[in-house]
């Protein structure tokens, strides 16, 4: 078993909430290579169980993901997940679209990882979850993003407002990005942030 540090970032109010992670139980057998636990505020499905849960207390597998999971991030209310193969999962709130399901998809399904639609021809490499908005990075150094801005969050323009389904930033077409943080993004030589 490993044991917990507690650092700065697990005092912020959503990792307490939640943390999606690869961990190893207190006496329980191992998990499996690429499995992801959640714990925490299920209220709105992102832990990925099904209703009533409204809180989970241990580690607990999140179900109908594949065996494969590279990668995960969590948002406020949402998770992703990336597969070996560049697949992006998603489960959670998606009252603004952050899962790419488009706005018509049943809430009590909002729980279960579902196959993010309209990236089916990115092989996607990192995602990044934050409250409204989810994204991807392609391998080939693409940018997409979904869900609702406000003020400017997805970069899809000053008119675009809201993207039910994956968006390639044109604005970043001719960049690397290599990583999303929240509403700034790294490229392979500068750093990017919204104002």
């Amino acid at each position: 078993m490993r044991p917990l540090r507690r650092t700065a970032a697990s005092a912020s109010g959503f990792l307490r909430r939640r943390l999606l992670s690869e961990l190893a139980g207190n006496g329980a057998p191992l998990p499996r290579v690429g499995a992801v636990y959640a714990f925490g505020d299920n209220s709105h499905g992102a832990a990925g169980q099904p209703a009533p849960a409204a809180d989970v207390y241990v580690p607990t597998p999140v179900p109908s993901l594949p065996t494969s999971v590279a990668a995960v991030a969590a948002g406020h209310y949402h998770s992703l997940a990336v597969s070996a193969e560049g697949e992006v999962w998603a489960w959670g709130r998606n009252d603004e679209g952050q899962l790419g399901r488009g706005h018509h998809a049943p809430r009590n399904t909002w729980s279960k990882p579902e196959k993010v639609r309209g990236l089916e021809n990115v092989q996607v490499r990192a995602v990044s979850a934050c409250g409204v908005v989810s994204a991807a990075i392609g391998c080939d150094g693409s940018l997409w993003v979904w869900g609702r801005s406000k003020r400017g969050q997805l970069g899809l323009g000053k008119d675009i407002v809201e993207a039910a389904v994956p968006s390639r930033v044109e604005a970043l077409a001719n960049y690397d990005i290599v990583k999303v943080l929240t509403f700034s993004l790294k490229l392979s030589s500068r750093m990017f942030a919204p104002l």
